[in-house]
């Protein structure tokens, strides 16, 4: 019994120590593996990468900024980024590393190729010695994230003391422990950007200049009433954590006059309307009031304070930079120029770019008119239409500019200068080719279009410009940019400075304005409209009622002498009704068209005019009676003017007489209607700056021509009848009595 005693308990103890010698293993393992990971070939380093993306992206990696925008020698990389837990259970002992590419790329379509590349695309090996090297991000649970730092001193990146000049790849991967205690060499989550180097001394005396326009426009519809159906949507994205607020907080870094900043004044409008709670038509007897925010109510965190502000922080920023303008709300011109009635449409583009024009002015503001077609693609034709109408009469003012698409270039090549001069037929136009490279971004995983991966890129494109520049003089130093009217910095947009990439000496910031008239290239090749190209222009339906529109609105404006406030409300209405927005959206675009022309045409429906149906007159003149209804809530002046259908008669029209509010006073006309005996006449109303409008009224006249026979005849008549009987009379007198007659 002893000795088996004995033996059992040794036996335990053999077992207990066998697995605690495996315990000790597995952590020894684990630690290991979490320290100094598997160094990777190419080929199997890719397919973990993308084995972990294909799973669903199990963390999602942000990189949220870098400690600078370029490499620098004796610098360290220091990345600051966000890991958040997508998958459905717990990630334990989660570590972070740095990647950077062996070597960079020196010319854009390499970036290019690099930032549309796969996410798991292979880039090097990571950098995890020394150990303190790697990042300890720990536990990341369901649904939550982490912000860690990695942190690597330049003499661990491998660039070596004389490090190649291009752009850079630099990553983040992060590793981890799964629920069940499993870790391998697998990336769980990765994020990446580009990052530039260039040796100053090495770079062309030269500098690369850089020409961004911020287009601060969006579609904006307004109803029949003068409110805005979208004013929530529209608050929203101009606050501080909307989209078009953190565009604004991002451009205002932008140091004086390095930018041009085109604006849409419909924004300015809707806004300035929200700001002051007023809506609809100005009054008869109103002036134009300045679009001051300052002067604008206020209220904490209200829509109104919310409109105030971003008015505001525009309105600094246009006056710090240089200013564009679109017409109202973008009219379509491709729909406007194809028009088959010129004369109207002509009427409709020059109301959109007067009341832009009045708007801007009134926000203290004053800039080049500039054509922004969608996707910057417009007929050539078109355009030189557009420039012949605008309005040139001010010979300090810039004639217009264009922002259009390379696939507008046939032979276009990406190292020529992007801002060139359009022949236009007897005149040019200005034009920025926008190619969209930069504002693509960076790399994938992730967003790759916010405020971080923008700056990199622009710095990258900067970069690889100057390499090529050093390898081909004829290599054009220009660059452009138009940053997106719908995009978005991101949330934390507020810690980028995107005007970070223009501190190398080998970059400059220049206004687009300013480079426009005084480098400009001459454009020699083709210009024409790609064959692919199927989006069509708005339809002739919608530039007839803006037509309409603006001829209403002049109408009106005459009548109650409210100046260029009304024209300028009405001239908003038809640049919304034929804005090239509508391409997106034609199913709608009737239905509104109509509900906009009803607004100033049943204000012209409220003035009526009456005339007796039937007149005669007792000679060949006289006075014609007709009644003007004032149906509108303000006096007007109207005239009249009367015609006779088929005869060839001119009766001076009635001057124009003021008539009350709410008043239906009665005329007279005098009317010479000559020989003739019967005809129709019409009467029309006529507005002071002499356009007929509204349903005539019809009456006959019978003239004095018939009168007079008639008279005549009725004489006759009675002399014939008293003659008659003064014969009888006389017969009876003359004739003896019967009794003296007879024997």
């Amino acid at each position: 019994m002893t000795n088996g005693g004995t033996d059992f308990r040794r036996l335990v103890a053999a077992v207990s120590a066998l697995l605690c010698l495996g315990a000790l293993i597995s952590g020894l393992s684990d630690v290991s593996t979490a320290a100094t990971p598997t160094p990777r070939s190419t080929s199997a380093a890719s397919a973990p990468a993308s084995q972990a993306r294909a799973d669903g992206d199990e963390v999602d990696v942000t990189i949220r900024r870098t400690n600078s925008t370029y490499i620098e020698k004796r610098e360290p990389i220091v990345v600051h980024a966000t890991a958040t837990n997508r998958s459905d259970h717990v990630w334990k002992n989660v570590k972070a590393y740095l990647v950077i590419s062996p070597g960079p790329m020196t010319d854009a379509d390499s970036v290019a190729a690099t930032a549309d590349g796969p996410a798991d695309t292979y880039i090097n090996e990571r950098i995890f010695r020394p150990f303190r090297l790697i990042s300890d991000v720990g536990r990341l649970g369901v649904g939550k994230s982490k912000r860690f730092r990695v942190r690597v001193p330049y003499k661990f990146l491998g660039l070596g003391s004389n490090p190649q000049e291009g752009v850079y790849q630099v990553a983040v991967e992060i590793t981890g422990t799964d629920e069940e205690g499993l870790r391998d060499d697998n990336a769980i989550g990765r994020a990446r950007t580009l990052m530039p180097y260039l040796n100053e001394r090495t770079a062309s005396d030269d500098p690369i200049e850089i020409s961004m326009v911020w287009p601060f426009t969006t579609t904006i519809r307004r109803a029949p009433d003068g409110s805005y159906p979208d004013a929530d949507d529209l608050i929203a994205s101009v606050s501080r954590n909307g989209q078009l607020g953190r565009m604004l907080a991002s451009a205002r870094d932008a140091p004086a006059r390095t930018i041009t900043v085109l604006l849409d004044p419909a924004l300015i409008e809707a806004l300035s309307a929200i700001a002051q709670g007023t809506y609809g038509p100005p009054e008869a007897d109103s002036q134009p009031s300045t679009l001051e925010p300052d002067d604008l109510p206020s209220g904490s965190l209200s829509p109104q304070q919310t409109a105030k502000n971003f008015l505001s922080g525009l309105r600094d920023l246009a006056q710090a930079q240089d200013v564009w303008m679109s017409p109202y709300a973008q009219p379509d011109l491709d729909a406007l120029a194809q028009h088959p009635h010129a004369k109207q449409a002509a009427e409709v583009y020059q109301a959109t770019e007067n009341t832009s024009r009045n708007v801007l002015k009134r926000f203290g503001l004053d800039g080049r008119v500039a054509y922004t077609p969608p996707d910057g693609i417009a007929e050539l034709d078109s355009l030189q239409w557009a420039q012949s109408n605008t309005d040139t009469s001010d010979p300090s003012r810039p004639g217009p500019a264009a922002i259009l698409s390379p696939e507008m270039l046939n032979d276009w090549d990406d190292s020529g200068s992007p801002l060139i001069s359009l022949d236009a037929g007897d005149s040019t136009i200005p034009t920025v080719v926008d190619d969209g490279a930069v504002m693509s971004g960076g790399p994938a995983p992730g967003r790759t279009d916010r405020a971080f991966q923008i700056r990199q890129r622009l710095a990258s494109a900067a970069t690889v410009r100057a390499i090529e520049r050093t390898i081909d003089p004829d290599t054009s130093e220009d660059l452009a940019v138009v940053v997106g009217s719908d995009w978005d910095p991101g949330p934390r947009s507020n810690r980028i400075d995107i005007f970070d990439a223009l501190d190398a000496t080998w970059v400059k910031g220049v206004s687009p304005e300013r480079e426009l008239d005084q480098h400009a290239a001459n454009w020699q090749g083709p210009v024409g409209v790609p064959s692919d190209e199927s989006t069509e222009p708005v339809t002739d339906t919608l530039v007839d009622a803006a037509a309409q529109i603006v001829r209403d609105a002049d109408d009106l404006a005459s009548l109650v002498d409210a100046g260029e406030s009304l024209r300028d409300y009405y001239g908003a209405s038809a640049g919304m009704v034929v804005s090239q927005n509508w391409r997106a959206d034609m199913p709608e675009a009737d239905t509104y068209a109509s509900e906009a022309v009803d607004g100033p045409e049943s204000q012209l429906d409220k003035i009526t005019i009456d005339g007796p149906g039937y007149v005669s007159l007792s000679g060949n003149s006289g006075r014609l009676p007709i009644t003007i209804h004032n149906g509108l809530d303000v006096p007007i002046k109207v005239g009249v003017a009367i015609r006779a259908k088929g005869e060839r008669l001119e009766i001076p029209d009635m001057e124009p007489k003021e008539v009350a509010a709410g008043q239906s006073p009665s005329f007279t006309i005098d009317a010479d209607i000559g020989e003739v005996t019967n005809t129709a006449f019409m009467a029309r109303l006529v507005t002071p700056n002499g356009r007929r409008f509204g349903e005539p009224a019809e009456f006959s006249v019978r003239s004095s021509v018939v009168g007079t026979a008639i008279w005549i005849g009725m004489g006759i008549a009675v002399v014939l009848v008293v003659i008659a009987l003064a014969r009888r009379i006389r017969r009876r007198r003359e004739s003896p009595p019967a009794d003296e007659a007879a024997p």
